[in-house]
């Protein structure tokens, strides 16, 4: 009998799964800016991830804004996940 390590083994892929929906049930929380800018700074999108000038140059805002709304997000985010601890 051979194994195919390949893969993983099926705990890491049940852990991966239930971390992806974790994160979008978190992220489901924002206003649609505000996750779009997450999912591109962090790559939730299976993308590389982007800069601040990228994504700032996606949604037509500076730079600067963009990292507001990135540390208006992780602090909310980690709010909402001590509430739920």
């Amino acid at each position: 009998m051979l194994i195919d390590d390949s893969f993983g083994s099926t705990d890491d892929l049940l852990n991966q799964k239930d971390t992806t929906k974790e994160i979008a049930r978190v992220l489901s929380n924002l206003k649609e800016r505000d996750r779009y800018v997450m999912v591109k700074l962090f790559g939730l999108d299976g993308q590389p991830a982007m800069s601040l000038k990228e994504v700032g140059e996606e949604i037509n805002v500076t730079r600067e804004m963009v990292r507001q709304i990135r540390e208006r997000c992780l602090r909310l985010l980690k709010d909402k996940l001590k509430i739920l601890q």
